[in-house]
């Protein structure tokens, strides 16, 4: 996963190129926990190299979140900070303002004194302060993922989600190969978060509770642009996903592209959110700003990772409903019913990650679903709830009380289901063009895909559901690829 960091080049490449001579720039960045600067020199064949970085922790988003206003002490503090980048910068000759651009972020923005705190700082340092808007944001963050959509076109041949979650907003952008096709800024930052719990007397593990409620809540209004979309790939973007990254893979990373396992990933978050504020400032050297939002942050991250599994999840299981048709001969209509449970079929980590599946029966069963009645919604819930674990038996809760008919079709559903999820064993979207042949006299279904990747994960869980299916279905399944070809 990538981290975008502040560079001149989103700002001031094109107009430079037409300059003969190496010229010296300067980005700070006014975000809602920290006040950065980037100094670069573009050369004269438009290439930037970065000269030096600066970062100080100045938590204006815990007033303006919060208070809705940035109090005098927070302003002070970020005119002291400001001051130092301009001596900095007169080291450098960095003078004019065409050298020197100025950002801020919802830090600023949603603060009812944003003006005057903006002529505080023109009167202090001169330098004048340009609100980002959500174009613009975007803008930046595409221009952020340029350089990897050029140098790995091998992972974006298809759908993409890139994302970075900043202290007070969360950017969004949907991909088709090169081509945006979505967009949206939430409402939803890692400081923000954090800051609104902080106003309930919750147990750490009820504030999580709470966040990823919050999270899958606000990231569902983009659940059918990344669906249709077809997502493959998923670009972490941001100091803390790369942080992350670093700490997982035990090496530097700076601008390059790295792939991060989501399992890790979540475990890596799972440890975090364990800690106090306090103990993450002394476990990894953070500011007290970056420790209180290093958690929620990468729990956005995570959870928008798995939305993005269990979209792929869904378009699996109905390319082996299809293509298994002569195996299962069902109808029609219960594809939507197997869709439907494989959107849903995580939703239970809405309450916690023990149970997960029990929780997901419980959510979809007490839920209303948009034009499903209440038999079809029992059946989506069953053929959740049976994603994983124990299989259907006649005690458990709701599979006992339906007809054969509807007990059969559950166990079809769930055994598909199961070899969908097998498929996406490592969440990172291997398996692709997924085709189903019918091997044997219907003793064998062999599994083939055009993925040249490692799909060590995914054979190892299909090895292990495939006795389900099997015993549903009769036959055994067996997953080909080019890699092994």
């Amino acid at each position: 996963m990538p981290a975008k960091s502040m560079n001149a080049d989103s700002t001031y490449l094109k107009s430079d190129r037409l300059i003969n001579q190496p010229r010296q720039v300067a980005v700070i960045d006014i975000g809602a926990t920290s006040v950065r600067m980037q100094v670069a020199e573009i050369q004269r064949d438009g290439n930037v190299r970065k000269l030096e970085s600066f970062s100080q922790a100045v938590s204006l988003g815990k007033d303006s979140f919060i208070k809705g206003r940035i109090e005098k002490q927070t302003i002070e503090d970020c005119v002291h900070v400001l001051g130092m980048y301009r001596q900095k910068l007169n080291e450098y000759e960095i003078t004019s303002k065409d050298q020197i651009r100025v950002v801020a972020t919802s830090g600023i923005k949603e603060a009812n004194n944003r003006l005057a705190m903006q002529d505080r700082i023109y009167i202090a340092t001169g330098f004048e302060i340009e609100p980002f808007d959500e174009a613009e944001l975007h803008r930046v963050t595409f221009l952020g993922v340029q350089p990897f959509l050029a140098n790995h076109p091998e992972l974006f041949k298809g759908g993409s989600v890139t994302c970075e979650v900043g202290g007070g907003t969360t950017e969004l952008l949907v991909l088709n190969k090169s081509d945006v096709i979505f967009s949206t800024t939430f409402r939803l930052g890692s400081l923000r978060l954090r800051k609104t719990l902080e106003a309930f007397d919750l147990s750490r593990e009820k504030s999580r509770q709470l966040m990823e409620s919050q999270i899958l809540q606000t990231i569902e209004r983009a659940r059918e642009e990344i669906l249709t979309a077809y997502a493959e790939c998923y670009v972490a973007m941001g100091s803390d996903i790369r942080f992350v990254a670093g700490e997982i893979q035990h090496a530097r990373i700076d601008d390059q592209l790295v792939e991060i396992d989501i399992h890790e990933l979540e475990q890596f978050t799972n440890d975090v959110l364990s800690l106090s504020p306090d103990k993450i400032v002394t476990r990894f050297h953070f500011s007290l700003p970056d420790a209180e939002s290093f958690g929620p942050g990468l729990l956005t991250h995570l959870l928008i990772a798995e939305s993005i599994h269990a979209v792929h999840v869904a378009q699996l299981s109905c390319t082996l409903f299809d293509q298994l048709q002569p195996l299962h001969h069902m109808k029609e209509r219960f594809r939507g019913v197997l869709e439907l449970a494989a959107i849903l079929h995580e939703v239970g980590q809405f309450i916690s990650q023990r149970s997960m599946h029990k929780h997901s029966l419980y959510l979809i069963r007490n839920s209303e679903l948009f034009g499903i009645g209440a038999h079809d919604k029992e059946l989506v819930a069953l053929v959740a709830r049976y994603h994983r674990r124990a299989n259907p038996q006649p005690s458990h809760d709701g599979y006992g009380q339906l007809d054969r008919e509807d007990r059969v079709t559950v166990a079809k559903l769930a055994a598909l289901l199961r070899i969908a999820n097998a498929l996406d064993a490592s969440s990172t979207q291997r398996v692709e063009n997924l085709e189903c042949d019918i091997k044997g006299d219907g003793k064998q279904v062999l599994l083939k895909t055009s993925s040249s990747a490692d799909l060590s994960m995914e054979q190892l869980k299909l090895k292990q559901v495939t006795p389900f299916f099997e015993e549903i279905f009769g036959a055994n399944i067996v997953l080909n690829s080019t890699r092994n070809a």
